[in-house]
């Protein structure tokens, strides 16, 4: 996110149980490491918003080989999906412009995505 000044990148952290000791929402320590004030986290203990986003980022080719994404039954964890501008959930969730996972692997390519949206808006509208 530092390397981002642009105001309108929007970042939302959704945290869900996935292993079996996350039983509680996120500590304070674990909310600090999105510490960007254009970030807001949310604790979805049902993950709902997992099993909602899920089908458009798994659907279009199961990027078994890359690891684009990672499941666990019908919930995605650890993976980042990026919007273009304006995208709105209407019937069904949107198709991202980019997907990674595991997070700390992507940082690279997610930096190059969202630079690309933000010097070219045009091209993700």
């Amino acid at each position: 996110m530092r390397d981002l000044p642009n105001d309108n990148v929007r970042v939302f952290v959704v945290w869900e149980p996935v292993l079996v000791t996350d039983v509680e929402p996120p500590s304070n320590r674990e909310l600090q490491r999105v510490s960007d004030t254009r970030a807001q986290q949310f604790w979805d203990k049902a993950a709902a918003v997992s099993r909602a986003v899920s089908p458009p980022i798994v659907a279009p080719g199961q990027d078994v080989t890359r690891r684009r994404y990672r499941t666990s039954g019908d919930r995605l964890w650890d993976t980042i999906a990026v919007y273009p501008a304006g995208a709105a959930w209407e019937d069904k969730p949107p198709v991202p412009i980019y997907t990674g996972g595991p997070v700390v692997n992507v940082a690279s390519d997610l930096r190059k995505t969202l630079r690309d949206a933000i010097d070219h808006p045009m091209l993700v509208e």
